[in-house]
Formats: structure tokens, sequence, C-alpha cells
């Protein structure tokens, strides 16, 4: 992701959705509903999406991160 870069979702696309995400580089801010994890280059992190969700990028370095997304 770009620097600064924000991506929001209402909703999932399939309810349960289940995300895993691994940050190869920069500072990336993930919130689900309530909570919020900020990963750091290296870190790893595993979800299921069931409602409003955002990503956002460090606003200096950006995000590269891979994802690999599992249906319920």
């Amino acid at each position: 992701m770009r620097p600064g870069a924000r991506i929001d979702y209402d909703a999932p696309l399939v309810q349960g959705l289940e995300q895993h995400i691994w940050l190869q580089s920069g500072e990336l801010t993930i919130t689900m509903e309530t909570q919020s994890w900020t990963l750091q280059a290296g870190d790893c992190l595993r979800f299921h999406l069931s409602g409003r969700s955002s990503f956002q990028a460090h606003a200096e370095g950006g995000a590269r991160y891979i994802l690999v997304v599992c249906k319920p």
C-alpha cells in the first residue's frame, strides 16, 4: 500500500472470511470494529471478518504484505 493509504470495508463480502496477513515491510494498522493491531515488518495476523474493517498504511513508508484469504 502506498504511504498513508487507507482501505475501509463496511462489511466483508463473505461473512466469517478468514485472512492471514504477513507484513513484509513498513507498518500497517488493521482495525476491526473497535479493536486495532499495528503490524511491523515480520509480523503476521490471522483473523475472521464479520463487520467493519480498515487497513491503514504508515504515512511515511507505506506497507508491503502478503495476504492469504480462506473461505469459511
